[in-house]
């Protein structure tokens, strides 16, 4: 990775940069649309402006920058006092490979043991029946970091509205990993 890599999290006042929400958005859409390519239906965004200003005002959403320019980002949440989740990883296409994605990872680790998590939790969204190259890509790298699947759910009973989007069935993985 570079070293001119930084993670942040965004505080409340990054909510009303538009300039900072309109590249989280293009990050998010685009590292979507290619690993999730052929799942959802033509069209369908996985993040819009308002949901994102939501997250930032909230302290959930964190922002990896090179030069400035806005390269990925990672939400941290906590579920309960034990466990913490993190989602909406994503990073922009010309640093895919470059170890952003670790940053990332790495600084959701930190940030959630130092809020006195024991656990971090992430779901992945996989296709019923067959496989797709991107989501057995990701199944291994979480295995490599220490997540082990402890579930499995039909995403549509999980999130209905959503799942009507889908170009075809999914179940969502539930991954967990110790944080100590």
């Amino acid at each position: 990775m570079s070293r001119g890599v930084e993670v942040a999290l965004l505080d409340g006042a990054a909510a009303g940069d538009a300039g900072l929400i309109a590249a989280l958005r293009g990050v998010v859409n685009d590292a979507y649309a290619r690993g999730e390519e052929g799942m959802w239906r033509a069209g369908t965004e996985r993040i819009l402006i308002n949901e994102l200003r939501a997250l930032v005002a909230a302290g959930e959403l964190a922002a990896a920058r090179e030069g400035g320019c806005v390269i990925g980002c990672v939400r941290v949440t906590s579920v309960d006092a034990r466990t913490a989740e993190l989602g909406l990883l994503a990073v922009a296409g010309e640093r895919t490979g470059a170890g952003v994605g670790g940053a990332l990872m790495a600084f959701a680790h930190d940030l959630a043991r130092e809020r006195e998590h024991a656990t971090m939790r992430l779901t992945l969204l996989v296709p019923r029946t067959g496989s797709h190259p991107f989501k057995v890509r990701l199944d291994a790298w979480y295995h490599r970091l220490g997540y082990r699947v402890v579930g499995r759910e039909d995403f549509a009973v999980a999130h209905p509205e959503p799942a009507k989007l889908l170009a075809a069935p999914c179940d969502l993985l539930t991954f967990q990993r110790p944080l100590r």
